[in-house]
C-alpha cells in the first residue's frame, strides 16, 4: 500500500519529449501543447514564449553560494521562492485572503499548492480558484485530502485538458458518441466518497498530488464508472487482465470504421470490440476508478507502421512505486512511449515517469526541493549562470533522480558555463547513478560531449564505448549511439573504423527490425560518401531483419530492402 509519507510523486510537470539526439543537445524545452479536437485528431499549439510569472529571488534577496549549501540555505532558498509565488498570486492572479489565511494554518498544503503551479501551462487564476472553491466547499475534507485538490486544480485548470485525455490513443469516433465530462467538484466527491473508497486498491489521501495527476484526469461518466465498480471488483488487482477483455475489431483496423457506432463507454467497447487504442482506454479506465493512477501509452516497434498503444497503472513493488503495462507486446520491442500529460498537455516519455517514481520513494521531501532549486536555477541560467550552476549541483546533490537539473546541468555544460571539470565529473555520476534510467543519459550525452574537443577521438570514444556497455539491455540506445557515433567518426576522416562499428551494430542487432533502419540509412549515405559500397554491401546482407508481421511484409522491412538496393 503507497502511505503518505514521504514515499510516493510523481512529477507530472516533468515531461521531455523524445529528442533526436542526431542533430541536437537536450535543454530545458518548451513542449508544444496537444488538444484533441474529434474523431482522434489533435492540433498541436507550440509554446515559443518562455513564461516568466514567478521570481528566483526577491530584491536584494540573492546571495552568493559557495559549491556545496547548507540544509538551512535549501530551506531558505525554497521558503522564499514559496513566499515570492504566494505574493505574486495574490497580486496579479487574485487569490482571496480567506484562502492566504487558511495557508498559514496549513503549511504543507501551502507548499504543495504553490510549488505544484506550472507557470508555463497552468492557468493559474483559475488553478486557484479551483483549489479554493474545493476548499469551501469540503471544509471538513480538504486537510485530509489536499494533494487529491491541489492535483485537480492543476488539470482542471484547462478546460480542454481532460478531454484530451480521453481522445488520447483513440480514433475514429465522434464528439456526441462521448458522454458529458463530470465536474470537477463531482469528480472530488468520488474519490473521497467512503462509499467508493472501500473498493478502492489506493485510497486518494495516501497519495501525493503528482501522483494523482493521472487520476483525476477521470473522464469517464457517472453510468460507467458505476458500472465498473459493479462488474470490474473483483479483477482490480489484476488490471493486466482487461486489456484483452476487449475483443479485437479487425473491422476497424482493416476499413477504419470502428464497430461502435453508439456511445463511445466501456460498456459497449467490452460488448463489441476495439483496436488497441480502445483496449488501452479500457484497461487505463478500469483502473482509475477503483483509485489506481494510470495512463494510455504509444510507441513505435520492430515492424512500423501505424504504431501501437497499451496501458500502464501504478502497482507497489517491494514498498516502492513502479509502472506497469498491460498490452505492451514484448515481441513487437516497444522500448519507450509517449504519455499524455493531464497538466501540461503534452508528451513525454513514460520512462521518465519511471524516473521520477524512483526520485520519489528515495526521499520525497528531498526531491520536491530538489525540483523547487532546479526551478529557481534555470531562471537565473541566463542573468547568474555561475550561481545557477551552484544551485543545479546542489538540486542533484539532494536527490540524483531530478531529471530537469541533469538536463540543466548539460546544457550549462554545452554553452560552456560549466567547465569540462564540472561536466566530467557529474556525467561520470551521471552514468553510475542512473544506470536503471538510460534514457537520461543519452539525452543528456550530446551537451555533454561538447565539453571534449572532437580532435581527442580515443576520449570521445572511451565515452561512447561506457555508455554502449551500459545500454546492453536496450538495443534501441545501442543503435541510436552508433548512429551518432558512425558520422562523427566519418567527419574526422575515420569512416572505415565507424561504419565497422555500425555494421557489427546492425548484425547484432538485426531483430530489431524497424528501431535499426536510421543505422542502416547512416551506413549507406557514409558508404555512398566515400566510395565504398562494394566493401559495404556483403556485409549489410548479413543482417537478419524481420520480413513479415503475421502474414505480411512489415512496412519496416520494405524501407529496409530499399535501402540494400540503393548500393
Amino acid at each position: 500500500m503507497l502511505i503518505n509519507k514521504k514515499k510516493f510523486c510523481i512529477l507530472a510537470a516533468f515531461c521531455l519529449l523524445s529528442l533526436n539526439i542526431f542533430s541536437q543537445h537536450a535543454k530545458p524545452k518548451l513542449n508544444s501543447t496537444y488538444k484533441y479536437v474529434n474523431s482522434g485528431r489533435y492540433r498541436t499549439y507550440p509554446v515559443t514564449t518562455e513564461k516568466k510569472i514567478f521570481d528566483a529571488f526577491g530584491p536584494g534577496e540573492k546571495k552568493e553560494f559557495n559549491d556545496s549549501f547548507s540544509a538551512a540555505d535549501v530551506k531558505g532558498l525554497i521558503k522564499g521562492y514559496v513566499t515570492r509565488i504566494e505574493k505574486k498570486c495574490i497580486n496579479q492572479f487574485k487569490a482571496s485572503e480567506e484562502l492566504i489565511r487558511w495557508f498559514e494554518n496549513n503549511l504543507k498544503a501551502r507548499e504543495a499548492f504553490w510549488l505544484a503551479l506550472d507557470e508555463q501551462y497552468d492557468d493559474i487564476a483559475v488553478a486557484i480558484n479551483i483549489f479554493d472553491t474545493l476548499r469551501k466547499k469540503n471544509p471538513d475534507k480538504i486537510i485530509k485530502y489536499y494533494h487529491l485538490a491541489v492535483a485537480i486544480a492543476v488539470v482542471w485548470d484547462s478546460p480542454d485538458a481532460v478531454s484530451s485525455s480521453r481522445w488520447s490513443c483513440i480514433w475514429g469516433y465522434q464528439v456526441n458518441q462521448f458522454l458529458p465530462l463530470l465536474k470537477y467538484e463531482e469528480v472530488f466527491d468520488y474519490f473521497t466518497n467512503p462509499k467508493y473508497q472501500r473498493l478502492f486498491v489506493f485510497k486518494p489521501d495516501k497519495l501525493r498530488w503528482p501522483l494523482m495527476t493521472h487520476l483525476v484526469d477521470f473522464d469517464l461518466s457517472k453510468k460507467e464508472y458505476i458500472w465498473s465498480l459493479k462488474n470490474y471488483n473483483s479483477k482490480k488487482r489484476k488490471i493486466q487482465t482487461t486489456y484483452k477483455d476487449v475483443k479485437y475489431d479487425y473491422q476497424k483496423l482493416q476499413t477504419r470504421s470502428p464497430i461502435v457506432r453508439g456511445e463511445y463507454t466501456l460498456q459497449n467497447l467490452l460488448r463489441l470490440g476495439g483496436i488497441c487504442g480502445d483496449q488501452s482506454h479500457f484497461a487505463s479506465r478500469i483502473a482509475k476508478c477503483f483509485g489506481i493512477p494510470s495512463m494510455k501509452v504509444s510507441g513505435m516497434g520492430r515492424h512500423g507502421g501505424s504504431g501501437h498503444a497499451w496501458a500502464g497503472y501504478l502497482i507497489g513493488k517491494k514498498g516502492r512505486p513502479a509502472l506497469e503495462f498491460t498490452g505492451r507486446y514484448r515481441g513487437d520491442f516497444y522500448y519507450t512511449g509517449d504519455v499524455f500529460n493531464p497538466q501540461t498537455r503534452t508528451l513525454g516519455m513514460e520512462r521518465f515517469v519511471a524516473l521520477m517514481y524512483d526520485g520519489a520513494s528515495l526521499n520525497y521531501s528531498k526531491y520536491i526541493d530538489s525540483l523547487a532549486l532546479a526551478k529557481i536555477a534555470q531562471k537565473i541560467k541566463v542573468s547568474d549562470p555561475k550561481l545557477s550552476v551552484n544551485i543545479t549541483k546542489e538540486a542533484l546533490a539532494l536527490n540524483y533522480y531530478c531529471g530537469p537539473a541533469w538536463v540543466l546541468l548539460m546544457d550549462h555544460v554545452y554553452k560552456g558555463t560549466a567547465d569540462r571539470k564540472v561536466g566530467v565529473k557529474w556525467f561520470n555520476l551521471m552514468t553510475k547513478k542512473l544506470k536503471a534510467h538510460p534514457d537520461l543519459t543519452i539525452l543528456c550525452f550530446n551537451s555533454f560531449m561538447r565539453c571534449i574537443p572532437k580532435e581527442e577521438v580515443k576520449t570521445r570514444s572511451r565515452y561512447y564505448n561506457i555508455l554502449f556497455t551500459m545500454y546492453k539491455n536496450r538495443p534501441d540506445l545501442q543503435i541510436q549511439l552508433r548512429c551518432l557515433q558512425c558520422r562523427e567518426l566519418a567527419d574526422a576522416d575515420k569512416a572505415l573504423k565507424g561504419l565497422t562499428l555500425a555494421i557489427q551494430t546492425c548484425i547484432d542487432n538485426g531483430k530489431e527490425g524497424g528501431l535499426l533502419l536510421p543505422l542502416v540509412k547512416i551506413c549507406v549515405e557514409i558508404a555512398k560518401e566515400k566510395k565504398l559500397e562494394e566493401k559495404v554491401k556483403p556485409y549489410m546482407k548479413k543482417i537478419k531483419f524481420p520480413m513479415k508481421r503475421g502474414n505480411k511484409i512489415s512496412q519496416s522491412y520494405t524501407e529496409f530492402k530499399k535501402l540494400l538496393n540503393s548500393l
